[in-house]
């Protein structure tokens, strides 16, 4: 997502979304775009946030590092013992919100959006993201108080296909909780809608047969991985492969970086209550 501030948040605001965004960081080059998450105002309010840099691994910070008041990012990217790049420095991001109902209090719901690092030749640096993700999502909730009930949803563009080592990292979840892919879940229970436009083919581990499409490369690599405490009710199919698309998830809107390339995975979920199994928001 680019163009934040000029188009995106004003356009939604009068719309009856708020958000969040994190901007890439700017440690290689200067850019302009990051992820960003939005959810509609008369049902949700916004409790707590946290935004991640992948930066930080090669940096050696701790999960949940958070600069010192009045600090600044460092004006050189770390390198090696070679003198090259840190191969982890890829000004990659992402941004976690949580969120609490309006209609129900006593309801809440975290929420993440995120972009891993694309090139295909360095996928250990993907598996680290993904590891960094996951841990930062855990402190966040035990950080709130919430690791046990509340439901979750981490959205994003992974970059990795079905039965990658990201792709199943993010299934065995955190803190011994496991997660599961949304899509996946809904096409295997049929709760794909039926359209002339769309497609339902299922490619691996269950999963779309393509979320992305390139003259040069076409397949799954996008995700919504959701906790138990999510129960998801029907999936939209997706565009046909010569289709833009716009993101649109039921009350809540994750995007993500893409260049009119991604295919939209829209899902309709319920938000079950740990005190009342089944219950939905």
């Amino acid at each position: 997502m680019d163009q934040y501030e000029e188009f995106w948040q004003p356009w939604l605001v009068e719309r009856g979304y708020d958000g969040v965004y994190k901007c890439r960081t700017q440690m290689t080059k200067s850019k302009k775009d990051g992820c960003g998450l939005f959810f509609k105002r008369d049902k949700f309010e916004l409790l707590a946030r946290r935004d991640i840099e992948y930066n930080d691994i090669a940096l050696d910070r701790p999960v949940g590092y958070v600069p010192p008041q009045g600090t600044t990012e460092p004006m050189e990217a770390p390198v090696d013992a070679d003198g090259e790049l840190n191969k982890y420095v890829r000004d990659c991001v992402g941004v976690l919100a949580l969120l609490r109902s309006k209609t129900a209090t006593d309801r809440y719901v975290m929420v993440a959006s995120t972009h891993l690092f694309w090139d295909p030749k360095y996928a250990d640096v993907k598996l680290a993201q993904a590891r960094r993700l996951l841990g930062e999502v855990e402190l966040f909730l035990e950080s709130n108080s919430l690791v046990s009930s509340v439901p979750v949803i981490v959205a994003g563009d992974y970059n990795s296909t079905p039965g990658s080592e990201v792709h199943s990292t993010m299934l065995r979840g955190f803190g011994g909780k496991h997660l599961r892919s949304a899509y996946a879940t809904a096409m295997g229970k049929g709760l794909v809608r039926a359209s002339d436009e769309g497609s339902v083919n299922v490619g691996q581990q269950g999963e779309p047969a393509h979320t992305n499409c390139t003259p040069g490369f076409t397949d799954c690599i996008d995700y919504v991985f959701v906790n138990d405490g999510v129960a998801v009710r029907s999936a939209e199919p997706l565009p046909g492969k010569s289709l833009d698309l716009a993101v649109e998830e039921g009350d809540i809107h994750r995007s993500s970086v893409h260049h009119r390339r991604h295919l939209r995975q829209a899902s309709r979920r319920g938000f079950c209550a740990a005190a009342k199994p089944g219950s939905t928001l």
